[in-house]
């Protein structure tokens, strides 16, 4: 079966933690350590906007049907791909 590798940029907001939970729902993780930090940065109240690099490889090509983008929006951040 083919697989396809999808990167998207989530943007929390201020005072916004990263959702956590949305790592494992949409079975995606952060790129690398750097963006793991930043999501660390959000739960202790980061002041201004980071932008956090995530990966999922599954088996549609669609970027948009990899990721829950209206999902990852109730959480009051936004996702897009990455370019």
């Amino acid at each position: 079966m083919k697989t396809y590798t999808h990167e998207a940029i989530v943007t929390v907001p201020p005072h916004v933690a990263f959702p956590i939970d949305m790592l494992r729902y949409d079975c995606c993780c952060p790129v690398n350590e750097s963006d793991s930090a930043i999501i660390t940065r959000t739960m202790d109240g980061e002041q201004s906007p980071v932008g956090v690099r995530v990966t999922k490889t599954c088996t549609t090509l669609h970027w948009e049907v990899a990721y829950t983008v209206v999902r990852w929006q109730s959480f009051g951040v936004r996702i897009r791909e990455a370019e």
